[in-house]
């Protein structure tokens, strides 16, 4: 949207400013009198084109926003419907576990010596010096 403002805005001085060449230049005797105007003249149509790709881009965003704020209000609705469902559908059950669907495939030990110096400290036994 920036964007189109400010080729728009471009077009438009760059417009008026071939124009202004144009009529100095008729005024004053320039060797490029009817170059000058006939590229103003373009300017003008280029400028007044950007004005409507502006125009354009603003109702697009316009549309675009409504059409976010109508998905949300329905996104939100489906969530508020959805909610009250799953608050007066859901029961607490109680499940009790039994021994015969408990299985254990492994029962390991693991032992790590270590040993004490004289201070107190524990050393790992694996690294200490043989």
């Amino acid at each position: 949207m920036q964007q189109q403002q400010a080729q728009a805005q471009q077009a438009g001085l760059q417009a008026a400013m071939s124009v202004g060449v144009g009529v100095l230049g008729a005024l004053f005797g320039g060797g490029r009198k009817t170059t000058a105007l006939r590229s103003g003249v373009s300017g003008v149509g280029r400028s007044m084109r950007e004005g409507q790709d502006v125009q354009a881009a603003q109702t697009e965003l316009a549309q675009v926003a409504a059409q976010l704020q109508e998905l949300q209000a329905q996104v939100q609705a489906e969530v508020d419907a959805l909610t009250l469902t799953a608050s007066s559908d859901l029961v607490q059950v109680d499940v009790k576990a039994k021994s015969t669907d408990v299985t254990v495939p492994l029962v390991a030990l693991a032992w790590l010596p270590y040993t004490r110096a004289a201070s107190g400290l524990l050393t790992p036994a694996w690294d200490a010096p043989t």
